[in-house]
């Protein structure tokens, strides 16, 4: 019995030494962000906000890219701030509320989209800017 735990105890000790030399690579991909200038303005801008993504995210992409820290992410020149948001009756905002709130400029209860606490619609901010 004690010489099929030294064998055990020994194969653990070999994967465990085995799994740590493994070598893994990691690929970048090299993309172009010039842009022409001569080219018309655009149409439309898209305006992207991750639900629920804070500074933290960010530091943790960095670290993961490079973890001298000496490079920087494409998005650290857009970076501009934070918000803490909170929906009309709860601290916690649900998407729904994030998204009317940011559209419309009002605050809603969850769950609810393009209405206000009284259910009445309402208008957006894109369908302002159209009018």
């Amino acid at each position: 019995m004690a010489n099929l735990l030294r064998v055990v105890a020994l194969c653990a000790t070999a994967a465990t030494f085995a799994n740590a030399a493994t070598h893994y690579e990691y690929k970048t991909v090299d993309v172009d962000y010039n842009f022409d200038e001569n080219e018309d303005s655009p149409r439309s801008v898209i305006m992207m906000i991750p639900d629920g993504t804070g500074p933290n995210v960010f530091t943790l992409a960095r670290t993961v890219l490079d973890p001298s820290l000496q490079t920087r992410l494409h998005i650290d020149p857009h970076l501009m701030g934070t918000i803490q948001t909170h929906s009309s009756t709860s601290y916690i905002t649900d998407s729904a509320a994030a998204a009317t709130a940011y559209s419309t400029g009002y605050k809603t209860y969850d769950s609810a989209i393009a209405v206000d606490t009284y259910e009445q619609p309402l208008g957006t901010v894109l369908e302002a800017a159209k009018a």
